[in-house]
């Protein structure tokens, strides 16, 4: 009986322990009320996006092989649509087809700031043409999207810089502080165009006071059981590294293989890095749940705000999705492997 009774009254502790630290789970209160931005569907700039995705500007590793072509119809296009942003701020291009503008501002006390954004897009796997809805570079408007390549990575930046500066232009609007907007034209391919802008700015004595990349986007479903838009800020990214692994065997005919070939070795240490994931650090999804306040779903936040007894069952949950394993931890992934020139002959590499 008094068992019991210490269970129950453990239990009880415990419970309000949980019940607690998920109350005091909540962002910092606001001394402000939020802006509320009415956003207004416009149809020529959908238009004029739809333009941008047709155009493949496809990035390459050999630089050689960049179609010129393809981003030079791209600023011909930019500067029909834009004309004031293209004839009145100032233009370079530090590299190749990578575009800086210069938008001055009335203070020049002040640091400049940086918009970016890049013009280029991966390319499409061969043979994968027909697992897409609309094809690739069709720039479709269907169902209130626009469909292809670079319509979130990134043209859509690129874009919606030219449409917000277009604008602001049309009403005689100056900034305060100097405006630069860099749009790279090789970032999926290492961005020396970005590493040519930082140096046009250093030879130029220009230090910015901030810069702002990319982004993520306001999305739904982006959070399990949360209804409304959510935007993740990202103050920072994650860098990258790439291994290439090496397996040499002796060759030969497949008919006589060793216990272990070349290939199997490969495949042995791909799979030892499959098993023994980077470790987990759940600290960003606790951080975005707790400022998702009550719009968060309660087990959720009791779980976050009780990592200390729930930890265990938060990163196997996490860990079964991509998007949400790729969030807690470093990731790895095999993505590229050659091996025999013919199919009965033993890989020596």
């Amino acid at each position: 009986m008094k068992l019991f009774k210490f269970i129950c009254f453990s239990l009880f502790i415990l419970c309000g322990v949980l019940a607690y630290r998920t109350y005091e789970f909540a962002p910092p209160a606001q001394n402000e009320k939020p802006e509320h931005v009415s956003i207004v569907w416009d149809g020529g700039a959908m238009a004029r996006f739809a333009e941008s995705i047709r155009i493949p500007t496809i990035s390459n590793q050999d630089s050689s092989k960049i179609d010129d072509a393809a981003f030079e119809a791209l600023h011909r296009l930019l500067a029909k649509n834009y004309p004031k942003t293209w004839q009145r701020l100032e233009r370079s291009q530090p590299l190749s087809h990578t575009l800086l503008f210069k938008w001055q501002g009335s203070n020049p006390n002040l640091k400049p700031m940086m918009l970016l954004a890049h013009q280029d897009v991966v390319p499409i796997e061969p043979g994968t043409e027909q697992d897409w809805w609309h094809p690739p570079f069709s720039g479709a408007l269907a169902d209130g999207y626009v469909w292809g390549r670079g319509t979130m990575d990134d043209k859509v930046g690129v874009i919606g810089i030219m449409e917000a500066v277009e604008r602001l232009l049309s009403e005689n609007f100056v900034p305060e502080r100097t405006v630069y907007l860099a749009f790279g034209h090789d970032e999926e391919v290492g961005g020396k165009g970005a590493q040519a802008v930082a140096a046009h700015l250093e030879q130029q004595g220009t230090k910015l006071e901030f810069l702002l990349d990319e982004g993520g986007f306001v999305t739904k479903g982006l959070v399990d059981g949360v209804d409304g838009r959510v935007t993740v800020i990202g103050p920072a990214e994650k860098g990258f590294v790439s291994f290439k692994l090496i397996a040499k065997a002796k060759g030969g005919h497949s008919s006589m293989p060793p216990k272990h070939t070349a290939v199997g070795q490969i495949a042995s240490a791909i799979y030892r890095i499959e098993r023994n994931p980077a470790e987990a650090d759940l600290s960003f999804t606790s951080d975005t749940i707790k400022y998702l306040g009550d719009e968060a779903p309660l087990e959720q936040r009791v779980i976050f705000a009780n990592l200390w007894l729930f930890k265990p069952l938060a990163e196997y949950v996490m860990t079964q999705n991509p998007a949400t394993n790729a969030g807690i931890r470093t990731t790895a992934a095999a993505t590229m492997v050659k091996g025999s020139v013919k199919e009965n002959v033993l890989p020596a590499r």
